[in-house]
């Protein structure tokens, strides 16, 4: 076929031998910040693949489940609108990369893309994608923060090739264009915000599974993205970590960073029984992978001893759990420690408790006292601790019920606008 024909045969790409030269300056280029373990695993898991002209990578209205980095040549991105017209969005060249949407989502293409030149890719597919995620929390921080500006940049390229097309209509249609862009705008964020939410649901545990003589239940009282989360992580066959936190942002930014850090826990957890050690160093990771001030965490994490039911902790800037103990005490764990991932230096204290037979320890994010009723009073610290109280005997998941209802009862249609995490633990 010539060099002006559309390839509409299968893929006819060949793979490159991955030691090309400038494949590792490249990847470096394009995810810029990682270390170069990271920057060495993601060149190793992606295929590299050579490309004739004319050939078509992506098919707009298609699913696809691959993400492209350019290594050399050029690709056209066109769209077809619905009256049969194409509109050229651009052209990308070496060191750009598009697809990203395939790794989050199946949704179809919105473009096609199309090979110009020669053109040589590192592909990356959805499977290694996720495989990536659960082993390197920094990469997946890269591209997620990379998807996300993508989108936002296609957006603008579409929107403004439209409006440059309807140019000659604006004196008549200057009401319907203006509805048309805030449309589009809400749609876009909307899209943002259900594929952060998805992302959060799947990255939190919706079972908690008992361990030894201990049980679990957590809610998450988030209608759309936030920087909301909590894990009960199985260390080793005696000891469980507890873990709840909060992203000081909202949205999908907050719900990114929220992915990251508990990703961060889970592996720093790994390396230590000790609270005070694991979080010291999920505080340095953030420092590592986040430039600035405007993203912090709120956590509490706890390692569980659970034959002897010795729990240590560390609190920092999260809210501090309320304990109840048979037959009618009730009060919050003490301690105290600054937010993670904010400034260098840090304080921490690891602070040591016995959970016994009848104890129900209560985490919570403080989305939960920050509920409002009607008259704009909050749900409280105080209303928490006695709804906690009064169901103190019932079990375990009972007691989330009333609790939540309680919440529900004072802040009626305001309880679905909050952010909030709730997690019981249960010395049965």
């Amino acid at each position: 076929m010539t060099t002006n024909e559309i390839k509409e045969s299968l893929p006819s790409g060949r793979t490159l031998a991955q030691t090309m030269v400038g494949v590792t300056q490249l990847v470096k280029q394009v995810f810029h910040g990682l270390d170069a373990n990271a920057i060495e695993e993601l060149r190793l898991v992606g295929q590299m693949r050579e490309y004739d002209p004319s050939f078509i990578l992506t098919r707009q209205g298609e699913v696809g489940d691959k993400f492209y980095v350019i290594m050399s040549g050029k690709i056209a991105i066109t769209q077809r609108l619905d009256d049969g017209t194409e509109l050229m969005l651009g052209t990308l060249g070496k060191g750009k990369y598009f697809g990203e949407m395939s790794l989050l989502d199946n949704s179809p293409r919105v473009a096609t893309c199309t090979t110009l030149t020669q053109t040589k890719m590192l592909e990356l597919t959805k499977d290694e994608f996720n495989r990536l995620v659960k082993s390197s929390p920094a990469i997946a921080y890269a591209i997620m923060t990379r998807v996300l500006r993508n989108l936002r940049a296609n957006d603008v390229r579409a929107l403004d090739a439209l409006l440059s097309k309807t140019k000659e209509l604006e004196k008549t249609n200057n009401e319907l264009k203006a509805a048309q862009n805030a449309l589009l705008e809400s749609e876009r964020y909307k899209r943002e915000f259900e594929l952060a939410a998805e992302l959060q649901r799947d990255l939190l545990p919706t079972t908690l599974a008992a361990k030894g003589k201990f049980s679990f239940e957590a809610f998450l009282g988030a209608k759309e993205a936030s920087g909301d989360f909590y894990d009960v992580i199985d260390l080793d066959g005696e000891h469980v970590g507890i873990l709840m936190g909060d992203v000081a942002d909202q949205g999908v930014n907050a719900s990114m960073f929220m992915a990251v850090t508990r990703s961060l826990f889970v592996v720093e957890s790994k390396r230590s029984l000790s609270p005070m050690a694991v979080t010291q160093a999920v505080h340095e990771d953030l420092l590592h992978l986040s430039h600035s001030n405007n993203m912090f965490v709120m956590a509490f994490y706890g390692v569980l001893h659970c034959p002897t039911g010795m729990f240590s902790y560390v609190v920092a800037g999260q809210e501090r759990p309320f304990i109840t103990r048979q037959p009618n005490v009730i009060g919050q764990l003490q301690g105290r420690g600054n937010y993670l991932g904010l400034s260098q230096s840090i304080h921490l204290e690891e602070r040591r408790i016995r959970l016994v037979e009848g104890d129900r320890l209560v985490l919570f994010t403080d989305g939960v006292v920050d509920i409002t009723n009607e008259n704009g009073e909050t749900y409280s610290r105080d209303r928490l601790q006695k709804a906690i109280h009064a169901h103190r005997n019932l079990a375990v998941n009972e007691m989330m019920e009333q609790i939540v209802g309680d919440m529900t009862k004072w802040g009626k249609n305001n309880v679905n606008d909050q952010d909030f995490a709730l997690l019981l633990v249960s010395a049965d």
